[in-house]
């Protein structure tokens, strides 16, 4: 029987030049791609713990001006404001806040909240409920909870939360 097939293709298969260009090409891809994730890794991280600090700092900021309020403002409402501007204030919102950071985009206050804690109001802190004035509700805590996009060097975006209670 006689073998029907193309000469140069059998040539071509069986030579063993250029094997090592191929395994070179792959292992640079592959290296590429490894290293591309990994920075964009830290980035993505380092982007959080901005997020994070900015939080604290805003639900920190919120609490003292929720103690400073009770003596300055005479309406429940300008003290809600009172504490919102300060919470704004030391947040990460562009461009007031004092922490706004260019790694984060599109950042916002997804929620405020202000509250009544039973943990802060039993042992060991017994810190009361203190009414604003004109209010019917008591409030000794603070909870923030910031929202951000990190655009990414090498793709798309990907958001981050964080919640900072106090």
């Amino acid at each position: 029987m006689k073998r029907i097939g193309f000469p140069m293709m059998r040539r071509f298969l069986k030579d063993q030049r250029g094997q090592s260009a191929v395994v070179v090409a792959l292992t640079i891809t592959a290296m590429t791609a490894l290293a591309a994730t990994s920075v964009e890794v830290g980035h993505v991280y380092y982007a959080y713990r901005q997020l994070v600090s900015s939080t604290n700092a805003a639900t920190l900021a919120g609490a003292q001006a929720m103690s400073e309020a009770l003596l300055d403002k005479s309406s429940s409402g300008a003290y809600t404001a009172e504490v919102t501007a300060a919470v704004k204030q030391y947040s990460s919102v562009s461009p007031a806040g004092l922490n706004a950071n260019s790694f984060l985009a599109n950042d916002q206050i997804k929620s405020q909240t202000l509250f009544c804690s039973t943990t802060m109001s039993n042992a060991p802190f017994y810190l009361e409920c203190q009414l604003p004035p004109g209010g019917t509700t008591g409030y000794n805590a603070i909870t923030v909870t910031q929202t951000a996009q990190v655009p990414l060097w090498f793709g798309g975006l990907r958001s981050e939360e964080h919640t900072s209670e106090l």
